[in-house]
């Protein structure tokens, strides 16, 4: 008889609820220290786990620290951001992306600028200035804060903030990618009770920048890593399926495949993901080395069987982003068995 691991199926109310806190924080590359600091206080009350933060702002808990370590899961807790570059003398204010935000797809929507102290300055997309030779990425933005542009200095950070959300069955807001995936570490973790297994949750910074640091881990041969992240659905019309593949929410899960990826930990995931009637999806990775922690050159040291698992999102580093709840329950009970069974 297969043995089962229950898991409580998150709900639509108890995410809104529970969660509203993670997606009213800033936390830009470089910036994720008052985020990490919630984390910390969430997963205090659920887990028995040592913490530790370092200097470029990774939060890792070990749970069961006294046992080597054999499985690291990790999930980005960074979002995109903008950079004010300039202040205009007319008050409109002036940004460049940090990671892949192109706010000049965005006009008229609310967005809020950040200062040093976490203050909130609202503003709206207000246009941008189309210079010759520079590519739509990297167009000089705009952003109207009406007569309080006094309150914004060179240095300060832009982003969206839209509380999360019922569409339907599905989850919407911004900052999805990847607070869906924190969610989910912190979900599993409190499934998995196995005091001999050796487990680190790895809430990793600067990751759309690409310049992810490795933590001081004990660098384990027999350790599996698995990276919980984000990508983008093929059921927008700017993600076409003959180019990236389809991708789909409530689908489940996506195994990711890539060259810096196991492919026997791969086959594992799926055969346990297909004996235990959980939904998956596979993905293959056409642009390597961009946006995932697990192809960063800063793993390298680290020596473990990597694995990486996606959730589909719709409309991925924009204001408002669409995920499936059912997607991130199959991807929490998924984490459980792997936990218990690998």
């Amino acid at each position: 008889m297969k043995k089962t691991y229950p898991t409580r199926p998150l709900s639509l109310d108890y995410l809104i609820e529970e969660y509203s806190i993670l997606f009213e924080t800033p936390s830009y590359p470089g910036g994720e220290s008052a985020l990490a600091e919630i984390i910390n206080c969430i997963l205090s009350r659920l887990v028995d786990a040592d913490f530790t933060t370092d200097l470029n702002g990774n939060l890792v808990a070990r749970i069961n620290p006294s046992v080597p370590l054999s499985l690291i899961l990790e999930a980005h807790i960074d979002r995109v951001a903008a950079g004010v570059c300039n202040v205009g003398i007319d008050g409109r204010i002036y940004t460049h992306p940090i990671g892949r935000l192109e706010i000049n797809r965005y006009f008229g929507n609310s967005i809020y600028i950040i200062d040093k102290n976490g203050n909130k300055t609202p503003a709206i997309v207000g246009g941008n200035t189309k210079m010759p030779g520079i590519t739509s990425a990297c167009e000089s933005v705009w952003l109207d804060t009406g007569n309080r542009h006094g309150d914004v200095r060179v240095g300060d950070i832009a982003q969206f903030f839209n509380g999360p959300k019922a569409l339907g069955t599905h989850l919407a807001g911004a900052g999805l990618d990847n607070l869906i995936g924190v969610i989910c570490l912190i979900e599993a973790a409190k499934n998995i009770c196995r005091n001999d297994i050796g487990l680190a949750l790895w809430f990793s910074s600067k990751e759309e920048i690409s310049a992810t640091v490795l933590p001081e881990f004990d660098l384990c041969c027999k350790a599996l890593f698995i990276s919980v992240d984000t990508c983008f659905s093929s059921d927008c019309i700017d993600t076409p399926v003959n180019s990236l593949g389809s991708q789909h929410l409530s689908g489940g899960p996506i195994v990711l495949y890539d060259p810096h990826c196991s492919r026997d930990f791969n086959e594992r995931i799926i055969e346990l993901a297909s004996g235990h009637n959980i939904r998956h999806q596979k993905y293959l990775n056409i642009s390597p080395g961009h946006g995932l922690t697990v192809t960063n050159p800063a793993l390298a040291p680290l020596k473990a069987m990597r694995s990486c698992l996606l959730l589909p999102v719709r409309y991925m580093h924009s204001p408002q982003e669409v995920c499936s709840v059912q997607d991130m329950n199959d991807l929490i009970a998924l984490l459980n068995i792997i936990a218990h069974e690998i």
